[in-house]
């Protein structure tokens, strides 16, 4: 009787294990899918608008190590074009206060 007890444990262990393994490899799988989006939602905008592709190179200019569109930008702007542009406009004018030089 206690190894019938010890096996059932042992095999319900298992399988709620191998559900969270499950459940976490899906989270992670949707999740990865949504930032890739949005990485090339990001692309084609810096790609085809001018004014996205200068203010980054304005503020790589400014700050070398900064990776415009990577920081802060996406989670700030989601989809809207717009937006993005004015937090980079934003992020350039207080990097150059920073740096203490005009463009």
């Amino acid at each position: 009787m206690i190894n019938d007890s010890a096996t059932t444990v042992m095999i319900i262990t298992i399988i709620v294990i191998s559900v969270l393994v499950f459940a976490t490899m899906i989270y992670s799988h949707f999740t990865m899918k949504k930032d890739m989006k949005m990485l090339a939602r990001c692309a084609v905008l810096l790609h085809t608008d001018g004014e996205v592709g200068d203010l980054c190179k304005k503020i790589v200019e400014v700050n070398p190590n900064a990776c415009p569109i990577l920081d802060r930008n996406l989670h700030k702007t989601g989809h809207d074009p717009e937006k993005l542009k004015a937090v980079l406009r934003t992020h350039l004018k207080e990097l150059q206060q920073l740096k203490g030089t005009d463009s």
